[in-house]
């Protein structure tokens, strides 16, 4: 028997991919991770061409716009993380899959191959109890207008209360590995992972 938790569940399983790949560029959205670089890189940073040693660095990369990211490789000491801009259609990189962008898209001296996986996870429904607002009307404040006429307006105040809520969480996480690529040789990788919570409701009391 599909209970009424069920159908939600199901329609909104149909457009949480989708709603996920819309996050990437709606809001900024950061992975994660570590850093492999396997040769010394050259990157351009602001005009400048910063080299960054062979090694394993903790490392995050930020999707800023639809068009834009930032490589930030965190080095020991204060002030001294390297942000690198990196040009990448956004809207290009699927949910589950595989992505190429070439060196001179990036605006950098490597092409970058990724794969992204996407995994959403709904839990069991839950139950409880959360603080509300609700607007209640307090009196009038009237005045004389210009025309000698009564002009009236309601004035509402707000106050706090509670409601009882039925709801589950869903939670989004995504696992990015991109490769930066020259000459056919990987100069270094990153993986990364960004997780995500949306609280969604299926049943909301009224405010007492």
């Amino acid at each position: 028997m599909v209970t009424g938790l069920s159908k939600i569940k199901k329609n909104l399983s149909l457009i949480a991919i989708f709603a996920a790949s819309l996050s990437l560029t709606a809001c900024k959205t950061s992975f994660d991770g570590v850093l492999s670089v396997k040769e010394e890189l050259s990157l351009n940073v602001k005009k400048k061409v910063v080299k960054v040693e062979v090694g394993e660095k903790n490392a995050s990369l930020h999707i800023n716009s639809k068009t834009d990211a930032t490589l930030e490789i965190r080095l020991a000491g204060n002030n001294n993380n390297i942000k690198a801009t990196f040009k990448i259609p956004v809207q290009e990189i699927p949910e589950n899959g595989s992505f190429k962008v070439s060196a001179a898209t990036l605006k950098q001296a490597y092409d970058a191959e990724g794969q992204m996986n996407t995994d959403v996870r709904d839990t069991e429904e839950r139950t409880g109890m959360e603080f509300c607002q609700r607007r209640i009307y307090v009196g009038s404040d009237c005045y004389t207008d210009e025309k000698g006429r009564t002009r009236c307006y309601p004035i509402y105040d707000y106050v706090t209360g509670e409601r009882y809520i039925e709801y589950f969480d869903r939670i989004t996480t995504r696992d990015l590995k991109l490769e930066l690529v020259k000459e056919s040789r990987v100069a270094a990788d990153f993986v990364g992972r960004n997780t995500s919570s949306q609280r969604i409701y299926t049943r909301i009391g009224h405010c007492y």
